[in-house]
């Protein structure tokens, strides 16, 4: 039962949104993202219960009744924020991972610059910056799926964009201190 993936779906559903789906991914997608790299305190989970109306309160959702699926989703889906925010970027072993967060944040950064932009235009971007920086990682690996709701349609992206612009200074914040762990890195190999 443990070896279940949680996907975005599950919490949709398990928190009763019916409608704006895409744009609640979005939400949520940003929050979790930028709550790993609040200043304040406390681990990931006490932030984000700590946090979650302030933030999500237009969605109307007892976060303490369905925290159990949220915590799921996060151990599936967001677990390098979780361990960078809780025991630092050090602690996180995988070079897939902190890949992993270096590509959804710098996705999320390019969305908020290109209004028009193509799944694929941004895959082959991230590929050649990767490149660039001798990071190596397989075309498709460079995980784009979770950020699939950009692409359905422009109104939808529209709306995620501005969002995302809202976010703009965390969400760059939170790149360039991934940037650096990335880099970091490489100069200790």
């Amino acid at each position: 039962m443990n070896n279940i993936t949680i996907g975005i779906r599950d919490v949709i559903r398990e928190f009763d949104i019916t409608k704006n789906k895409i744009e609640f991914t979005n939400d949520l997608n940003i929050f979790l993202n930028i709550s790993a790299f609040n200043e304040s305190r406390g681990e990931y989970y006490d932030i984000i219960k700590s946090n979650f109306n302030n933030y999500m309160g237009k969605w109307e959702i007892d976060i303490n009744n369905k925290f159990l699926i949220l915590s799921k989703y996060i151990k599936c889906r967001k677990l390098p924020y979780k361990i960078a925010k809780d025991e630092g970027f050090e602690m996180i072993k995988s070079e897939k991972f902190i890949i992993s967060m270096l590509v959804e944040l710098y996705a999320m950064n390019i969305i908020m610059d290109n209004e028009n932009i193509s799944k694929q235009e941004l895959s082959k971007f991230i590929q050649s910056e990767l490149e660039l920086n001798n990071l190596k990682i397989a075309a498709k690996d460079i995980i784009l799926n979770d950020l699939d709701y950009y692409f359905k349609d422009k109104k939808l992206m529209h709306l995620c964009r501005e969002n995302i612009v809202k976010n703009e200074k965390k969400l760059q914040d939170a790149l360039e201190k991934t940037v650096k762990e990335v880099e970091r890195r490489k100069k200790s190999k």
